[in-house]
């Protein structure tokens, strides 16, 4: 079928698989040949990398934007099926309308897998509405501020707004997001299970630290990509034990950086890449795609408020650092080397980029590094 796209047996949908390969056929399906209906059949794929699924909720937003519904055919039976599940996949595509998924599919037990992982949804609009009925905000707090608050307590929970660097038994059971940070900031790392792990055995200032570097790049997505953000996390352990890693990936299907920063108050503020005016009169799409990137790291640098560089200063504290940043049309890599630069404003012209196809696709970033 024209409108179909099929993976091979044994195929694993991961990042690179996505970038080289899914991406392309998408563009072709939905802007060149301009169908109203994708199928997207996994039910013969071998495994599908937790990162990738915010990216795929992400085209699903864009696919919507353009008329078209996605239709997702699942292997019931298959181990595939139960890490969706497990993720509460299915749960975030119903509820919004994200996927056209036959029920028959995706019901059933679902089994436990090992490591630790999370995925969720944030609505900027909703989120606000509901925690303006649970917290006192200050009349004069800006909506920027009170999103903030809104995420951290999403991800670090209630308590964290009066008491900081408040653990609970409760926190990492019922949040899965701090599940993940539990794992990873355990001491030990044998520790697999969640049940194995002792609040006392838990690293608080990684624990907190890594957290704040959620808010940020969700609220970053969320606050400026006007509509939906998708995130996920996973943390696994590897070599028996020898050193965890850990996987995030924040993706929207927003405007992009360039209008964003275009539209910013640029008052008692710099560019690091070049002067203002060159920056606000770039012409080549691909030059506004790929400075953007830049300037959004560096725009709150001088702030006492963290920002994006706040985050790459803590990534740059990491091992084995990877960064992928896509932005609208672009996608940008950056290593180990590459943040430390970044970080100490030593920047060089040109980072690895690569060219996507145009499909306004917003902006996402992938994260991962080692303990």
């Amino acid at each position: 079928m024209e409108n179909r796209i099929l993976f091979n047996r044994g195929i694993i949908l991961d990042n690179r698989y996505f970038y080289n390969e899914f991406l392309n056929i998408f563009y072709e399906l939905l802007f060149v040949k301009k169908k109203k209906y994708i199928i997207l059949d996994i039910s013969e794929i071998d495994l599908i990398k937790t990162e990738v699924v915010p990216k795929l909720c992400s085209l699903a937003m864009i696919a919507k934007r353009e008329g078209c519904t996605i239709e997702i055919i699942v292997n019931p039976i298959s181990s595939v099926k139960e890490f969706l599940a497990e993720l509460q996949f299915f749960e975030i595509a119903s509820s919004y309308d994200l996927f056209c998924i036959d029920d028959g599919q995706t019901g059933g037990s679902t089994k436990k897998f090992n490591g630790a992982k999370a995925l969720k949804c944030f609505d900027k609009e909703s989120m606000l509405k509901y925690y303006n009925t649970l917290i006192e905000f200050p009349d004069d707090m800006s909506s920027f501020d009170r999103l903030k608050i809104c995420i951290k307590v999403e991800i670090l929970g209630m308590e964290n707004l009066n008491y900081s660097g408040y653990i609970s038994e409760n926190m990492i059971k019922d949040n899965s997001i701090c599940t993940v940070l539990a794992q990873f900031c355990c001491k030990g790392a044998e520790i697999r299970n969640i049940e194995d792990i002792d609040i006392a055995d838990i690293d608080t200032k990684r624990f907190f630290e890594l957290g704040s570097d959620f808010v940020e790049i969700i609220h970053n997505s969320l606050f400026y990509g006007d509509g939906l953000c998708f995130f996920s996390v996973q943390s696994g352990v590897y070599k028996k034990g020898a050193f965890k890693r850990v996987n995030i990936c924040v993706a929207d299907s927003g405007r992009g950086l360039y209008d964003t920063l275009k539209n910013k108050d640029w008052n008692k503020k710099e560019t690091k890449t070049m002067s203002l005016d060159k920056f606000l009169s770039l012409d080549l799409k691909k030059d506004q795609d790929y400075y953007s990137i830049l300037e959004m790291i560096y725009y709150r640098a001088g702030d006492l408020d963290r920002g994006v560089y706040d985050v790459m200063k803590d990534l740059n504290r990491k091992k084995n650092v990877r960064v992928n940043m896509c932005n609208r049309d672009l996608r940008v890599l950056l290593k180990d080397e590459d943040v430390k630069e970044i970080v100490e404003k030593n920047y060089r012209k040109k980072y690895m980029r690569f060219d996507m196809p145009t499909i306004n696709y917003g902006y996402s970033v992938d994260i991962s590094f080692s303990s």
